[in-house]
C-alpha cells in the first residue's frame, strides 16, 4: 500500500478495515488471516502498539485454533507487539508457540520470518539471521532488500 510508505496511517486503518470486513462476509479464512497480518503489522509499524496486541488477538480468535502460517505470523507479531510493550513473558509465549506452529507445518522459511525483529523489507538494524538459514529457505543473503 503506497499509503503505508507516506505513513497515512488513518487511510492504512480505514482501507484494511473495509477489506477485512469484505473477507469476513465473505467467509474467505484464509484471507482473513492475511488481512489481520496486515492490519496487525501497520499499527506496528505506526507505533500503536495496543492496538496491534487487539488486531493480533482479534485474528487469532478467529482463525480459532487453526495450525497455519496466517496463526503462526499472527502469533509473532504479538509477541512483538508484547515485547514492545514490555510485557516480556507474554511475548516470549506467543513467540513460542509461533515458533512451534511454523516447525509443525515443517515451514523453515516461516520459522525465520516468525523470528524476532525480522523483517522482509529491511534487513538492517539488530536483525540477525544466519546465512545458513537464509540459504535452507532457498533465500540468497544479498538478495533480501
Amino acid at each position: 500500500m503506497a499509503e503505508q510508505g507516506l505513513e497515512r496511517w488513518d487511510s492504512v486503518f480505514a482501507n484494511l478495515r473495509e477489506t477485512l470486513n469484505i473477507y469476513v462476509n465473505l467467509g474467505d479464512r484464509d484471507m482473513v488471516g492475511r488481512i489481520f497480518n496486515e492490519l496487525t503489522s501497520a499499527f506496528k509499524r505506526s507505533g500503536r502498539f495496543e492496538e496491534a496486541t487487539e488486531t493480533a488477538r482479534r485474528g487469532l480468535a478467529h482463525l480459532e485454533a487453526d495450525v497455519s502460517a496466517d496463526r503462526a505470523r499472527l502469533l509473532a507479531s504479538l509477541a512483538q507487539a508484547h515485547s514492545n510493550a514490555a510485557r516480556y513473558e507474554q511475548a516470549h509465549e506467543a513467540l513460542r508457540e509461533a515458533l512451534n506452529i511454523a516447525s509443525q507445518l515443517s515451514d523453515p522459511q516461516l520459522e525465520v520470518t516468525c523470528q524476532p525483529g525480522f523483517d522482509p523489507r529491511m534487513f538492517v538494524g539488530g536483525v540477525v539471521v544466519s546465512v545458513k538459514l537464509l540459504e535452507q529457505c532457498g533465500c540468497r543473503p544479498n538478495s533480501v532488500k
